[in-house]
C-alpha cells in the first residue's frame, strides 16, 4: 500500500469513479430536465470533488498505518467520519438559503 504505484492507482481510481460517476447522473438530469449537462455538472457536483479526494487520502493513511499499527488505526476512521458528517449538515441548509435567496 506505500508503494509509488499502489498509490497513483487509488488517487487514479478515485477520480475516475468521480468522473464517471457525476457525469452519468449529470447527462441524466441534462436530459431530463433539457439543461446541458455539462452545466448540471459544473452547478452540482463539481465541488464535490475535494470530499472524494479527502476520502482517498482517508484510504491510504488508514492503509499506511495498518500496517504499523494493526487494526487499531481503524478507528482514525470514526473522528473522519464524524467531522464530515457535521460539515455537510451545516453547510447544506446554508447553501440552500443562498440558492433561495438568488
Amino acid at each position: 500500500m506505500t508503494s509509488s504505484e499502489s498509490l497513483l492507482a487509488l488517487v487514479w481510481c478515485v477520480l475516475t469513479f468521480f468522473m464517471v460517476n457525476t457525469s452519468l447522473v449529470s447527462i441524466a438530469v441534462g436530459l431530463e430536465q433539457k439543461v446541458d449537462p455539462f452545466r448540471v455538472w459544473y452547478e452540482k457536483y463539481s465541488w464535490t470533488i475535494n470530499s472524494q479526494l479527502a476520502g482517498g487520502s482517508l484510504v491510504i493513511l488508514i492503509g499506511m498505518l495498518r500496517q504499523r499499527y494493526g487494526l487499531q488505526a481503524l478507528f482514525l476512521l470514526v473522528p473522519f467520519c464524524l467531522m464530515s458528517y457535521h460539515f455537510y449538515k451545516a453547510y447544506f441548509p446554508r447553501a440552500a438559503q443562498r440558492a433561495h435567496r438568488t
